[in-house]
């Protein structure tokens, strides 16, 4: 595949996706469809090992993960096959964002925009925002 190509079967994942993929939420069979008609490479800014670690971390101390299934979920983010791309690049464009989007998501917003190519996320907070496709 050459990189036009490459680009053109890029998908942009939030934290929401992949922790959808992760934890096996009820939305996971929807994610997982979605992905896999897509059926191309995942990009995330690197931000998003950060963001979903906080998150698994806030799930075990509310006692709505054990640490066990939270540490298999790290173990899991890891090895997906999602592409990390630093986010100093896009800095300029998540400060313009900050309106319309927290920084966090700004960055995944970013990337998308950087990529010219789609963001999957269940986040409803995004609807609207061109680059989204929303998972419903």
């Amino acid at each position: 595949m050459n990189e036009k190509d490459q680009k053109h079967h890029t998908l942009v994942v939030d934290a929401s996706v992949v922790l959808a993929l992760l934890l096996r939420t009820p939305e996971w069979d929807r994610v997982r469809e979605r992905i896999l008609r897509h059926n191309g490479h995942l990009a995330a800014p690197h931000l998003l090992d950060a963001e979903i670690t906080e998150i698994l971390h806030r799930c075990c101390e509310a006692g709505e993960l054990t640490p066990e299934r939270a540490r298999c979920a790290v173990a899991d983010l890891a090895g997906l096959p999602i592409h990390r791309y630093a986010h100093q690049s896009l800095l300029e464009w998540i400060w313009e964002d900050r309106g319309r989007a927290a920084i966090a998501d700004g960055a995944y917003l970013a990337l998308a925009r950087f990529l010219a190519v789609p963001l999957l996320t269940l986040d409803e907070r995004l609807r609207g925002c061109p680059e989204v496709e929303l998972v419903e």
